[in-house]
């Protein structure tokens, strides 16, 4: 048998509920982690982001403070990640988009050529071109895709030549 008990930090702050079996040699009572305690927290929420706090000298929950501003490295440990470009995300998923539209309009093509057993080693190349073109803009071996403002069209990337 399991039973959740409330789990405190340091500090006394509530953090949830954590699992905590019965002792082994006294099966009514329960061995609780040293961060967690036998009382549950009120219930509902608190006004203006305070968090509930268990005061160990009264033995019972008051309102605490609210939980402080962390940075992304003191929450992950590592630096904050550069700001996304948003500008540069629409062009590389209309790059995939159409990408893959012509993957799509050459599919048949593969499966008749197989059925045919005819040469489609233009055609496999063709696909493994189309297939590499996000990752030759990532690399730098191609300019950041464009749109035009007017047709939404990329400008400044040319798509292979179907076979």
């Amino acid at each position: 048998m399991i039973k959740d008990f409330p789990s405190i930090d340091k500090e006394g702050y509530y953090r949830g509920m954590s699992p905590c079996q019965p002792k082994s040699h006294k099966p009514d009572e329960w061995a609780l982690p040293e961060d967690c305690i036998d009382v549950d927290p009120p219930k509902g929420e608190l006004s203006d982001g305070k968090r509930w706090k268990w005061d160990s000298k009264k033995k019972k929950w008051i309102e605490g403070d609210p939980a402080p501003e962390a940075s992304f490295k003191e929450l992950t440990g590592q630096d904050a990640p550069e700001p996304i470009d948003w500008s540069k995300v629409e062009p590389m998923l209309k790059l995939r988009g159409d990408r893959l539209e012509k993957l799509a309009e050459c599919d048949w093509e593969i499966t008749r050529g197989l059925e045919r057993g005819d040469d489609i080693t233009d055609l496999k190349k063709y696909r493994q071109d189309l297939r590499d073109l996000p990752n030759k803009v990532v690399s730098g071996d191609l300019p950041t895709p464009e749109l035009d403002a007017k047709t939404g069209e990329i400008t400044n990337i040319t798509f292979p030549t179907k076979p």
